[in-house]
């Protein structure tokens, strides 16, 4: 007999600590960083009209170092932040070995994808190299507020199939834990995801000493079903129905093209 719903009044909590406490936080093109003290925080000079519509569309803290000599680069930082509220039913299926407990899972979650970008202190538009950097940086910052990535957490979230669980699993912890496991698997799967993009990123570019042949090409191709062929994405099957939606096809990606 199926038992009565259960509610799980500690979700925002739970789902807070795992953004706060163990954010998605991914390197991006390499660079020499100096100590804390010796990074300022600001904004790009006027020239730099190149981060316009990223910065209208995305949240993006810039923080400049100084460089040594000519080994200086760039360096990004996201952050996919993800919360979550739950509730669940459960009921107990019969098997030789043992009582299985069966979960029903609705999930309502949310997501903040913020960056942190670095660049040579005292540079601007007028410096050809400077531009370089720029640039390579705030495509890493592309690739990660691109909103597909979003999409596919949320309808991984939103579309869970029943957990099974063996025995002894019928408590309220033991129950609630899986829940959390296997909504941060797919977190975790969907920032593994991420993280392989800026790696073609900078594979493709020599982390930023070239250009990319065909721009919009990369950013188009990052999250379709074959950039996730490619990425060996684990739950590829569960997303197809949301790739081949409009939402999802026409999601913003915006990026820097100056």
């Amino acid at each position: 007999m199926p038992l009565p719903p259960a509610r799980n009044s500690l979700a925002p909590l739970i789902a807070l600590a795992l953004a706060v406490l163990s954010p998605a936080v991914a390197p991006a093109a390499e660079g020499p960083l100096r100590h804390e003290a010796e990074l300022v925080r600001g904004v790009l000079p006027p020239g730099d009209s190149c981060a316009a519509a990223l910065e209208r569309a995305t949240e993006v803290t810039y923080e400049f170092h100084a460089p040594e000599g000519n080994g200086w680069g760039g360096t990004t930082f996201y952050h996919f932040d993800y919360r979550y509220d739950f509730n669940y039913r459960y009921w107990v299926v019969q098997r030789p070995d043992g009582a299985h407990t069966r979960v029903a899972v609705t999930v309502v979650p949310s997501v903040h994808v913020w960056h942190v970008v670095r660049l040579p202190r005292g540079r601007n538009d007028a410096d050809p190299v400077y531009r370089r950097v720029r640039r390579h940086e705030l495509d890493h910052v592309a690739v990660s507020f691109d909103e597909r990535p979003s999409l596919l957490f949320r309808h991984l979230a939103t579309h869970l199939p029943e957990l099974d669980l063996p025995p002894p699993a019928r408590t309220k912890a033991a129950i609630e834990k899986a829940i959390r496991d296997t909504i941060g698997a797919c977190a975790g799967a969907v920032t593994t995801l991420i993280q392989s993009s800026y790696d073609r990123l900078d594979e493709l570019t020599n982390h930023g000493v070239v250009g990319l042949p065909d721009r919009a090409a990369f950013f188009e191709s990052l999250y379709t079903e074959e950039g996730l062929v490619r990425s060996r994405f684990p739950y590829l099957a569960a997303v197809e129905p949301l790739l081949v939606t409009p939402r999802y096809r026409n999601a913003p990606r915006p990026r820097c093209d100056d």
